[in-house]
């Protein structure tokens, strides 16, 4: 018999004996096996080629990004995209002082402006990439994005940076059909326009 103490007070326990014989576990420490395990030649050699495997899937990936295989523009379109987001919450600060309300309507084309051109273009197309070279010229005034191509190889060569629209988030944002298209803002909106190379 002995006395347990808990937060509720004190309690009595009684040894109820035991119901089966006890056996002691005769195992390795598994801390022990994995080590052994790692250790093996042949689990070298298939962490080896697991790693190998995946190297040369990274390096492909960063060849080739996903992007959004769009098609080429055959007729010149425009249309207007709107930034503005309502709020599904509060926005308070650190003392829980509330600065927006939901519902709010927060359009950051209220409070800046941007000024450059976003020139979206598929670098397979030499078409497209002859536009980009006297459409997106000035590296000050123009951000080069690819939807498809050979990323890292083909932006390496270039005396700019270029960005990969991954998974195409950004053409999906700006509901962009046809390449190349060029994104600015006019107004209180972002105008997209879809060009003919």
């Amino acid at each position: 018999m002995a006395f347990v103490c808990s937060e509720g007070g004190w309690a009595w326990t009684e040894s109820l004996g035991k119901f089966a014989q006890v056996y002691v576990i005769n195992e390795p420490d598994l801390e022990q096996a994995w080590k052994n395990e790692a250790d093996a030649p042949e689990h070298r050699r298939h962490y080896a080629e697991v790693l190998r495997q995946y190297r040369q899937h990274m390096q492909s990936y960063l060849d080739h990004p996903l992007g959004l295989a769009l098609p080429a523009t055959i007729q010149a379109s425009s249309h207007w995209v709107r930034l503005a987001v309502r709020l599904d919450h509060d926005v308070r600060d650190a003392s829980g002082k509330i600065w927006y309300r939901t519902g709010t309507l927060m359009d950051p084309l209220q409070i800046i402006h941007y000024s450059k051109k976003l020139c979206f273009f598929d670098q397979k197309s030499f078409e497209q990439r002859s536009w980009l070279d006297v459409a997106c010229a000035d590296p000050v005034q123009t951000v080069w994005i690819m939807e498809q191509g050979a990323y890292r190889t083909w932006a390496q060569q270039q005396s700019r940076h270029v960005y990969f629209d991954q998974y195409g988030y950004l053409a999906h944002r700006f509901s962009i059909q046809h390449l190349p298209a060029v994104v600015y803002q006019d107004g209180r909106m972002m105008r997209v326009d879809e060009v003919l190379p």
